[in-house]
Parts: structure tokens; sequence; C-alpha cells
């Protein structure tokens, strides 16, 4: 079977079928593009064919391919952590603002959702990063390569998500300055002695509030905080508050949360 007869009969929108035969082929979308007469090996085609039926069952694709580019970066995503997001990226960005220049400040990040900066307390010139609920270690992993200056702490409550995370820790060659830790929110901290700030996607979505393909394939102690969505951003932001060594927090979650946050 050549390229254009499977982008012709897959059923599913051309960019995602161009997405899979170029994994599959290894080759890039502009190949595809000028070589539509290439012909598939028989196992070529059985993995597209496999492919392409997860894709028209509403699988994310990410999970497909096993990746996801963040932050111009290429990270391997499993089934047990949250697909990244463009939105977080900026979340990323505004980090770096915050290390820099901190202050108060809700930025919309996307449609009703915010990244929500919050200052506890002066900070020194560079603090140790705490990435709550890091998940693939997306946002730790861009945190590190954008500034080489940080030290990290990535924590996670699943055992599963911290293996992804150190995947990507390990293809960055970051295992020096980012140190992976399991546990809720700041229960991993215990020994710490030194400051530190927050950044965080905690979940904070409201039960029911996702569309069908996250609720069936993404985790949902990744993506559900609650009945209201603001359950695990609330007590995030209630520890945080309460121990003396964080100086501050950069979340994600929805703009009425930001809001009832700064309230």
């Amino acid at each position: 079977m050549s390229v254009a007869e499977v982008r012709a009969s897959a059923g599913i929108q051309p960019l995602d079928c161009e997405c899979i035969l170029a994994h599959i082929l290894r080759k890039d979308r502009s190949w595809l593009l000028a070589h539509p007469e290439a012909t598939l090996t028989d196992s070529e085609s059985a993995e597209a064919a496999q492919a392409i039926h997860r894709r028209r069952a509403g699988e994310p694709l990410a999970y497909i391919l096993g990746w996801k580019e963040f932050c111009s970066h290429h990270f391997i995503v499993t089934p047990h952590v949250l697909i990244p997001r463009p939105a977080t990226e900026l979340l990323v960005e505004h980090t770096l603002e915050f290390l820099k220049a901190p202050r108060v400040e809700i930025r919309e990040i996307d449609t009703g959702i915010a990244s929500v900066s919050i200052l506890l307390k002066e900070m020194s010139d560079h603090p140790l990063v705490v990435d709550v609920g890091t998940g693939s270690g997306c946002i730790a992993v861009s945190l590190a390569l954008a500034n080489v200056d940080l030290r990290i702490i990535a924590t996670d409550i699943d055992q599963a998500a911290l293996t992804c995370a150190q995947t990507n820790i390990d293809h960055y060659q970051l295992g020096d300055r980012i140190t992976l830790l399991q546990g809720s929110l700041l229960e991993p901290l215990s020994s710490l002695t030194e400051p530190y700030i927050i950044v965080s996607n905690p979940p904070y979505v409201a039960e029911g509030g996702a569309a069908d393909d996250v609720t069936i394939f993404e985790p949902h102690q990744a993506v559900f905080g609650g009945v209201k969505g603001n359950e695990i951003v609330s007590d995030l932001v209630k520890v945080a508050r309460q121990d003396p060594r964080c100086c501050g927090l950069v979340l994600e979650c929805t703009m009425e949360q930001a809001r009832h946050l700064l309230s």
C-alpha cells in the first residue's frame, strides 16, 4: 500500500494520518507529501492500520506516537501522564519571568485558563523550584533547559508518572539538576531546609467537565480536581502558605480559581 492510498482510506484527519505515517516511516511530513507513491512494507502497513484504528477510536495522537512536542522539545508521554498542552508552555514562560521579577499576577493562557503567580515572601536570586505533579516532567525539564542555574525537585503521587519523567530527564541529561520524589502535594519536601518556589499544573477540572477523549484516555488524577475542580488547587496553595520555606507559587488553573486565590 502506498502513502497516498493510506491517506485516502484512513478516515481520520489528514494531519493525524501524516504524523502517524511520518512516525512509522521515520520521515518528516514534507517527505511524505513529496513522495505519495512511496510503498509501505507489510509490517509498516500493519502498524499504520493499528495506529489509525486507535485514532479513529478517539485515542489522542500523542499516546499513539508516544511523544509530544512542548517548548520546542520532544517529550516521551505514556497513558500514565497528562498530555502536555500549548497553554502550559505559557506557564513555563510565566515561571521564568517570575523568577526574575516576582510579583502577583494573573495571565490568561487559554480561553478561561490562567497562569497565576503568588508571592508569599522575598525570594533569593536562584531559589529551588519545586514542580508539583510533574507528570511527564515537561515543565521541570523545560525550565532546566531554559535556565542553567535552576535546581528543581519534581514530585508526583504516581510512580508510573515518575518513571516517564525520569526517561525525559535522562534524555536531556538533567539528572544532576532535577530530583524526582514521590508523594502528594508538599509531603515529599519534609526534609527540605532551603527556600523554594512552586510551579504546578495541578488537576483543576471539575468532575464531568472534560472532553470525552480526555475523560476516556487521560489519567483522571491528573485532570480532575474534585466535584468543583478546585480542591487540589486550594489544598496546594493552603499548604504552601503554611510552609515558611515557600516563597511563592506559579500555577495553572481556571480564571475563576485564579481570581478566588487572590481575593
